[in-house]
């Protein structure tokens, strides 16, 4: 009976240690780490981008080029006017210049070599005029108004004086009237159409070879409730026929963005610039520059983060910047004085020193032109001088 009893307590000590001991296969599974189903943060650092911002210095004398200046009085003999003129196309043989009258404006050929001047054609309202090739290409339309007028855009061959129409529209609803600009054998301008609530902006683009237009792009932009869309502002010809510059805004849910783009065959194959209030713009090969209120800024189109700038150190403005060259580059400052850049070399030199200039610069066929006046009230001579940098 004892040893029953015996055998019996023995039995129950061991099924309680078997319950009390934990199997190893269990022991395993358990201390195996848990994978989670959850990706892993990943931790970035944001990109800090280094600009650098170098100032273009002002220089007194000028080694890289030369500057050849023939100026011609525009205030004697066939040439007398008394209306403001500017000069519009130059060549070897003549200067194109416009001149505004009370009753009708002149477009007027001036000979380099005789400096004799006549009327070639008039018309009671015209508006911006440029030349290209040996044509001439201007807009025509009421210019008392900027806006919600009819316009017409012709063109005329100095070698015949032969006018012709190339193009007609209107400019309603606030939007301004069509500003010609050149190209590689070829001008351009914006056109607006207005169809009920949406503004259609068409990049136009004639080829002065083949005398065709053709429509190189176009964006709306709906007015209906808030804003939305894109609108073109502005367009300049980049270094060959294929390419454009364009000035744009974008509206998308009530947010407004500012760019100049790179458009190649209608297609935006680069974004140049985000910002507002830029006056004028322009491009080659190599450089971008553009202009506003206290500077001139440039950088290369393949690293736009090593700046440039020409500073005016107030808030005066700088415009139509002409590259000449690869490198070197003429602009307007302050209406007053047109300066020459070396980019490369971040220098500049004044051209006509702080003058009273009565034009913008233009550059045609290898010759820079602008128009000057010099002397008293009542005594003025105003000058057109024709540059030759080398």
């Amino acid at each position: 009976m004892k040893s029953f009893k015996y055998l019996f307590f023995l039995l129950l000590l061991l099924l309680v240690c078997t319950a009390c001991t934990e199997p190893e296969s269990q022991k395993k599974i358990e201390n195996k780490p848990v994978k989670s189903t959850q990706p892993a943060k990943v931790v970035t650092k944001p990109t800090v981008v280094k600009v650098s911002m170098k100032e273009i210095k002002k220089v007194n004398e000028w080694h890289d080029n030369t500057i050849q200046k023939t100026e011609y009085n525009m205030s004697q003999g066939t040439c007398k006017e008394d209306g403001l003129i500017a000069p519009a196309y130059v060549d070897e043989d003549r200067i194109i210049y416009l001149s505004y009258g009370q009753e009708e404006d002149h477009i007027n050929e001036f000979s380099r070599d005789t400096q004799n001047c006549k009327v070639i054609y008039q018309s009671k309202g015209i508006g911006n005029i440029t030349g290209i090739n040996g044509k001439l290409f201007w807009s025509e339309y009421n210019t008392k108004q900027i806006s919600n007028v009819d316009w017409k855009i012709k063109s005329l061959n100095l070698s015949n004086n032969k006018v012709v129409e190339i193009s007609s529209g209107g400019s309603y609803k606030d939007t301004p009237t069509p500003t010609i600009k050149n190209g590689v054998d070829s001008v351009n301008w914006i056109e607006y159409d207005i169809q009920k609530n949406i503004v259609v902006s068409k990049l136009v683009q004639y080829d002065v070879i083949t005398e065709s237009k053709s429509i190189v792009s176009e964006v709306s932009l709906d007015e209906s409730d808030s804003r939305q869309g894109e609108y073109f502002i502005q367009q300049q010809g980049a270094e060959t026929k294929a390419k454009m510059l364009v000035y744009q805004t974008f509206f998308k849910k009530g947010e407004k963005s500012f760019n100049i783009s790179i458009q190649e065959k209608g297609k935006l194959t680069k974004t140049l610039l985000a910002e507002n209030r830029v006056l004028d713009f322009n491009s080659n090969e190599k450089y971008f520059t553009y202009t506003g209120e206290g500077q001139l800024t440039a950088f290369p189109i393949d690293d736009p983060n090593n700046k440039q700038i020409f500073k005016t150190g107030n808030k005066l403005t700088t415009d139509t910047p002409i590259f000449i060259n690869a490198d070197t580059l003429v602009f307007r400052y302050a209406m007053n004085e047109l300066f020459i850049v070396n980019l490369d070399q971040q220098i500049s030199y004044s051209i006509t020193n702080y003058s009273d200039l009565i034009s913008k610069p233009i550059y045609n066929n290898g010759f820079l032109s602008y128009g000057m006046k010099t002397g008293e009230e009542g005594n003025e001579k105003v000058s057109f001088f024709v540059v030759k940098i080398n």
